[in-house]
């Protein structure tokens, strides 16, 4: 019975996840396997068997066989084998580990080593079950669209939100231009503000805040929903499905990089890992010199950075370190190899091993804690969660800057697609670097630099086996996620061209990542999934990719490595590698799909220099190694020349005058380290920048009158 669950889980995921080219494909693919000539055809000889009629489908091939497919596609010179494997592979594991049963518990976590939801949490949930108290920082300032249905025009008023009489004319700026969704639902509804904000993660908490501060009315939109800290589960399965886009599955269109971004209230700032770094001195120099703009140098930014800093309340301290961290620490320290603390936007004692599924304490500064609830506090700003901007509406300027002039936003509610109509003097788009292209060219706009210049942080991990009595005390998922990184060189090189990290370890991610080479093998690895330590590393790539839009307007993402981030990867694995073994690892390895186990134990140095050349000659060829990004930046890089940018200096776009973007598609190029304070520090800037367009409008009209 469990596994017909799984399976049908498998199967809806698989429907929501793909395209339906693709889709079509993957039905053929197993109709495929469901025959004898088709298992031949895509088994080969593993399919074929001693006994008459020699060749069997799939499912009534041993499990040997089975088996020796499977290892075939993976290791396979087809890039499509190796990406059907790795569809498969993650997304079955994952359901796996991550399936909730009664009780809120899975199966298997009691052999792995696996708590479930945060005990933290449970206990103290349990204490103060009965007091009657709600927390909610956004105070009244969330408006559900979805949940409040036919009553959302009255919703909206009682907010104090202006709602319009006439909507007509901003329904024919909506299907004036390109448009390829433009039916109405009924019930359209139309309102009005000062500014639109699209996003309320990085860039767009911080506008919303500074706008809403100085007085103007602001709207957000946020296509996800809103979560209280009450409402968080710290369950891997249900909190990723509802607060990572696309259910924490997004991927470039070929496979080969997996892409985690927010999709809830808060953005990218509920899920992540509280990293605080400042923006390298090296990077602000050579993005004035790529952007041609004096900002990156400015007092004007260094200042912004610092109020970043004191808003979210980084601090550089840590009472504890847990399990991988203090191996990283410990094997950065035994190889005299450079090893610092990370500041975090957390308390000292913050050891949530959970925060990446939204923070349930509350203590993290997240958006919704800080920039968020300063626009709650003004009274100034409403949230419309489950409304998601389809596009951008301007006209022609006769008077102004620009050709076009913005007008506001169309949006739709969740999935019943009633429209909103929001008319403003400015909007900003803030939907981050894989959401905010497509909204701009979905919009009309043709700049060719929208889209262009993508960065993706490029991630590939590590992992060492430390038994018990290894001296490192607790399991790989508890404690504070992120406190200590260590920098990595080129040879003779001065500025780090990656940075060695931990990541956030749950069973589903652990299981969807960790290679798989036999049923016996995997369950092994599971099984010494608490104590097992994961080490990541981060690169600052140079390889551009580009996100595009579907003939249905949905999002492409296409990015590959080039030879320079390809050997920056293998540098970082070698370090990696070296740092688990220095720390005591008994037993390490990669995420190469070759599935090869090291033990450390009685080898000497000889055997570890084989092996570490073993992994650096198997590359990293595309889906041949599991490779992650949660650092998405550069797909609308701000510029001085509209012929190499798709925004000016006060994150303005070149075509449509009041237009703005304000998130990390804006930056010249990677930055190398955790964007959050960067990506806040731009949008503090170009914040002031809206401000003062406004500002100067307000003075014009009343100059009139």
């Amino acid at each position: 019975m469990c596994a017909k669950l799984e399976s049908e889980q498998i199967a809806g995921l698989l429907h929501v996840l793909l395209k339906p080219q693709l889709l079509m494909a993957i039905r053929v693919f197993l109709w495929l396997l469901s025959t004898r000539i088709g298992t031949l055809i895509l088994g080969g000889r593993a399919s074929l068997t001693t006994q008459f009629p020699f060749f069997q489908s799939f499912a009534y091939l041993s499990t040997d066989k089975q088996e020796d497919i499977l290892r075939g596609w993976s290791l396979s010179t087809l890039g499509a084998f190796r990406a059907v494997y790795k569809l498969f592979k993650m997304i079955t594991m994952w359901a796996v580990y991550t399936k909730i049963e009664n009780g809120g518990f899975n199966r298997n976590w009691k052999a792995i080593g696996y708590c479930g939801a945060d005990p933290q949490v449970i206990r103290s949930r349990k204490c103060s079950s009965n007091d009657g108290v709600r927390s909610n920082p956004l105070q009244d300032m969330v408006i559900a669209t979805q949940a409040a249905g036919d009553k959302l025009e009255k919703v909206l008023s009682r907010a104090g939100v202006k709602v319009l009489n006439d909507d007509i004319p901003l329904k024919k700026l909506a299907s004036g231009n390109r448009n390829r969704n433009n039916s109405a639902a009924g019930g359209d509804l139309g309102i009005s503000c000062d500014v639109v904000v699209v996003g309320s993660g990085c860039g767009g908490g911080v506008i919303a805040s500074v706008l809403a501060k100085a007085g103007y009315q602001v709207v957000i939109l946020e296509k996800g929903k809103y979560f209280r800290t009450e409402d968080l589960t710290t369950l891997e399965g249900p909190s990723q499905m509802a607060m990572f886009e696309k259910l924490g599955s997004l991927a470039t269109d070929d496979g080969g990089v997996n892409l985690v971004a927010g999709a809830t209230v808060g953005g990218g700032t509920a899920i992540n890992w509280s990293a605080c770094f400042e923006t390298p001195s090296h990077v602000l120099q050579e993005w004035k010199q790529i952007s041609g703009l004096e900002l990156f140098t400015s007092t004007r930014y260094k200042l912004a950075m610092k109020k970043i800093w004191h808003r979210l309340n980084v601090q550089p301290n840590i009472a504890r370190e847990n399990l991988q961290n203090s191996v990283l620490r410990a094997g950065c320290e035994k190889l005299s190899a450079e090893v610092g603390t990370l500041a975090r936007n957390a308390p000292v004692d913050h050891d949530c091993g959970w925060c990446t599924y939204g923070c349930p304490s509350g203590q993290k500064g997240s958006t919704t804690s800080t920039w968020l609830k300063d626009a709650a506090e003004s009274k100034n700003a409403v949230l419309l969660s489950e409304c998601e901007a389809q596009r951008i509406l301007f006209s022609k300027n006769h008077s102004g800057r620009k050709h076009y002039k913005a007008r506001g936003v169309m949006a739709v509610v969740g999935s019943s697609k009633k429209r909103i109509f929001i008319e403003a003097q400015s909007v900003v788009v803030a939907s981050g670097s894989l959401m905010t292209p497509p909204l701009l060219l979905n919009s009309g706009l043709r700049n060719p630099n929208i889209g262009k210049g993508l960065h993706l942080h490029p991630v590939v991990f590590m992992w060492g086996y430390f038994p018990e009595e290894s001296g490192f005390p607790g399991t790989c998922y508890e404690g504070a996620i992120m406190t200590s990184y260590s920098p990595i060189y080129k040879k003779n090189g001065s500025f780090p061209v990656a940075l060695l990290e931990v990541p956030s370890t749950h069973p589903g991610s652990f299981a969807s990542f960790q290679p798989w080479t036999s049923a016996a093998d995997f369950k092994e690895r599971m099984r010494r999934f608490s104590r097992t330590v994961t080490l990541c590393a981060v690169t600052r790539d140079t390889s551009n990719g580009q996100v595009s839009v579907e003939a249905d307007g949905k999002p492409k993402i296409d990015y590959t490595l080039n030879a320079v981030d390809e050997e920056t990867i293998l540098e970082g694995i070698e370090k990696g590698l070296r740092v688990l073994i220095a720390a005591g690892a008994t037993e390490i390895g990669t995420h190469q799909q070759d599935g090869e186990r090291f033990c450390v134990k009685g080898a000497n140095s000889r055997d570890i220099e084989a092996y570490i050349k073993r992994v650096r000659s198997r590359g990293v060829k595309k889906n041949k190694i599991i490779i992650g990004s949660g650092h998405h930046m550069g797909s609308c890089k701000m510029g001085s020349d509209p012929r190499r940018s798709a925004v000016d200096g006060e994150g303005e776009t070149w075509e449509v005058e009041g237009l703005y973007v304000s998130d990390g598609s804006v930056l010249p190029s990677a930055i190398g380290v955790n964007p959050m304070v960067t990506i806040q520090s731009v949008a503090y800037c170009i914040a002031h920048s809206v401000l003062q367009s406004l500002d100067s409008q307000y003075k014009s009209s009343t100059a009139k009158l």
